[in-house]
């Protein structure tokens, strides 16, 4: 990988992009474990 090329550029821009994606996504996420957890414990 080139360090300082526009490929650096364009990594670190597509990395900050998926942070902010996952820092948006989490709480969808925890949603979904405890839907998840719900529904175990429903069947049992």
């Amino acid at each position: 990988m080139l360090i300082g090329g526009p490929e650096d550029q364009l990594s670190e821009t597509i990395i900050s992009e998926l942070k902010a994606q996952l820092r948006e996504d989490i709480p969808l996420l925890w949603r979904f474990l405890g839907i998840l957890l719900w529904l175990i414990t429903q069947v049992q």
